[in-house]
C-alpha cells in the first residue's frame, strides 16, 4: 500500500512539473496570478472538514499552488482554479442546500464532491470522492446548478490533468476573442459517460454480481456500453470531449 501510494505521488509530482513549466513560458500572466502552496495544515483541515480522503494528485496540486487570484485569466475554458477556502465555502453552501431540501433530487449535489474549478455563475468541476453513478471513487464530475446532467469527465485527478497537459503540449488551448482558455475545435474527441440527478444513489442498486468498473472506451463501443449491466442506471451521449482513456487507446478525428 505504502508502494502505491508513492508512486502515485511521484506520478503526481512528475504531471505538476509538466504543467508549472508550460505555464510559465506560454502563459505568463495566468503563471503570475497563482497563489503560492497550501500548508499540510490547511490540506488536513479540509479533509476533516468533508470527512473524505483527499487523492494523492489533489494533495500533490495544492500543495505546488492554492489555486489562483480572483480576477485572473480562467484556468482551463471559462472555469478559474479555486483556492481551499473557496472550495470549503462553496461544499459547505451545496452541501447545506442538499441536506436542507433544496433540490427534490438525491443526486443534485453529492456531499463528496469538492469543487475546484468554477465558472462564477454556480457550475462546478468536481472531484467526486463517493464514486457517484458508477462506483469509481476520485472520478472527475461536473456539477451544473440548474441542469441534473452530470458528466463524468475522467476517472481520476490524475487522468483529468494529464490529459488536459497533453492538450496544452499539442497546442489544443488557447486564449479566445472572449477571454476564455477554450479548446480547439478541430481536437479529437470520445463520447463521455454521464449520470442524472434522477438516478438513483449507488446503495439503492441491486445487482446480482459484484459491479465492475465502467472503462471509458472508443467511439465504436458506444453501443456496448449502453447495453453492459453496470450501465444500467448510466446515460450514453455522442458528445465532444477529448480522450483520457487507458493507454495506448486512440484518439477520434
Amino acid at each position: 500500500m505504502a508502494r502505491k501510494k508513492d508512486d502515485a505521488c511521484k506520478e503526481a509530482k512528475a504531471l505538476i512539473g509538466r504543467l508549472d513549466a508550460w505555464l510559465k513560458k506560454n502563459r505568463p500572466d495566468f503563471y503570475g496570478c497563482l497563489q503560492p502552496g497550501a500548508s499540510e495544515k490547511q490540506l488536513d483541515t479540509l479533509e476533516a472538514r468533508i470527512g473524505f480522503d483527499l487523492p494523492a494528485m489533489f494533495r500533490e496540486l495544492y500543495r505546488w499552488r492554492n489555486g489562483q487570484d480572483a480576477g485572473g485569466e480562467p484556468f482551463q475554458n471559462n472555469r478559474h482554479w479555486m483556492d481551499l477556502d473557496d472550495i470549503e465555502r462553496t461544499w459547505a453552501e451545496l452541501t447545506g442546500m442538499q441536506e436542507g431540501g433544496e433540490w427534490e433530487e438525491q443526486q443534485w449535489w453529492g456531499v463528496g464532491w469538492v469543487p475546484f474549478l468554477h465558472n462564477g455563475a454556480g457550475d462546478h468541476i468536481c472531484v467526486d470522492l463517493q464514486g457517484s453513478f458508477t462506483g469509481d471513487v476520485g472520478q472527475v464530475i461536473e456539477f451544473w446548478h440548474d441542469d441534473d446532467t452530470r458528466h463524468i469527465l475522467a476517472p481520476s485527478l490524475t487522468a483529468w490533468l494529464e490529459n488536459f497537459l497533453d492538450g496544452l503540449e499539442a497546442g489544443c488551448w488557447k486564449l479566445d476573442k472572449d477571454g476564455n482558455f477554450a479548446e480547439a475545435d478541430d481536437a479529437p474527441a470520445l463520447p463521455i459517460i454521464t449520470g442524472s440527478a434522477k438516478t438513483p444513489p449507488l446503495e439503492s442498486m441491486k445487482k446480482p454480481k459484484p459491479r465492475k468498473k465502467p472503462e471509458f472506451r472508443h467511439h465504436a463501443d458506444a453501443e456496448a456500453i449502453a447495453n453492459s449491466p453496470e450501465s444500467a442506471n448510466l446515460e450514453v451521449l455522442d458528445l465532444d470531449w477529448k480522450e483520457i482513456g487507458p493507454p495506448g487507446a486512440e484518439a477520434l478525428a
